[in-house]
This record gives C-alpha cells, sequence and structure tokens, in this order.
C-alpha cells in the first residue's frame, strides 16, 4: 500500500450489540462530533470576541497613556528650560554682586 493513499476499513453491515444498525450508529456519531465542532466553534468565536474587545480596550488605553507621555514630556521641557534660565540668572546675579561689591579697589573681601 502506498503511505499517501488513506487505508480504508469499512463496517460491517450487521447490527451491533445493542441491536442498533452500524449506519445508525456511525450516523450518531457523525451528528454528535458536527454538533461538538459546531460547540467549539462558538467557544472560540465568544473568546475570539473577548480577545478582540480586550484588544480594542488597551489599544484605546495605550493612546491616552501616549498622550499623557507627550504632555508629560512638554512639561518636563519647558520646567528644564525654566531651570536653565534660572540658573543663567542666578550666575549672572552673582557674576554683578562680585563685581559691585568684591572686585572694586579697597573693597572688603570676606
Amino acid at each position: 500500500m502506498n503511505q499517501y493513499e488513506p487505508e480504508t476499513k469499512f463496517l460491517p453491515a450487521a447490527p451491533t450489540s445493542n441491536g442498533s444498525h452500524p449506519k445508525e450508529e456511525l450516523d450518531r456519531s457523525g451528528q454528535a462530533v458536527v454538533l461538538l465542532i459546531g460547540k467549539a466553534a462558538e467557544v472560540a468565536k465568544s473568546r475570539a470576541d473577548q480577545a478582540r474587545d480586550v484588544a480594542q480596550k488597551l489599544s484605546s488605553e495605550l493612546g491616552v497613556a501616549e498622550k499623557r507621555v507627550r504632555e508629560l514630556e512638554a512639561e518636563i521641557s519647558h520646567y528644564r528650560d525654566r531651570a536653565a534660565r534660572a540658573e543663567d540668572w542666578l550666575l549672572r546675579v552673582s557674576k554683578e554682586i562680585e563685581d559691585q561689591f568684591f572686585s572694586r579697589s579697597g573693597g572688603a573681601r570676606p
């Protein structure tokens, strides 16, 4: 037998021990399998819907978080600029104090 050809087995046409015909048992088994496949498909669809809903919610939350990060980065930049300007002014004031009070001839130096 070729490995690519399916192996076929035939069911006997004789009734089984419980008196039902093999064809009826096969039909019931087939229907049960189809029913189980339908239930599995419903569960899979439900889980996929839940996963999609969670992904959409997380995506929305991520967008909000990214917007907040941009806002905070803008605030950081603003305060960094203010701090740099304040430092420049402190250096200027310090230099002015030194020039006015301590650089003159005869000025007292602490």
